[in-house]
């Protein structure tokens, strides 16, 4: 049951993810994708623990975990993209 829900839920926001793939930039996309990890584990802590102080600390250190990955990412396609950019190539599309 446990993987049930988890598969429901990724695939519900998986959805959610492509519709916004193609209405927003790559940075609102990197952000979108954040939020999708921060509640998928805020819906993983409450399904199988409620707020018990374990599975709090869990979602507290994944959030923050998810958080620095994603600026990682950010910072590093924002500093490709720049360098892409400056040889002329036209990126408005991402």
């Amino acid at each position: 049951m446990n993987n049930l829900i988890y598969m429901l839920s990724f695939s519900f926001f998986f959805v959610v993810l492509v519709f916004f793939f193609h209405f927003v930039n790559l940075m609102n996309l990197l952000l979108f994708m954040e939020v999708m990890y921060m509640t998928m584990y805020f819906v993983m802590c409450l399904y199988m623990g409620g707020f018990m102080f374990s599975s709090l600390l869990y979602f507290l250190i994944m959030g923050v975990c998810e958080g620095v990955m994603g600026l990682t990412y950010m910072i590093i396609l924002m500093r490709v993209f720049g360098k892409v950019m400056m040889y002329g190539l036209d990126l408005s599309s991402c």
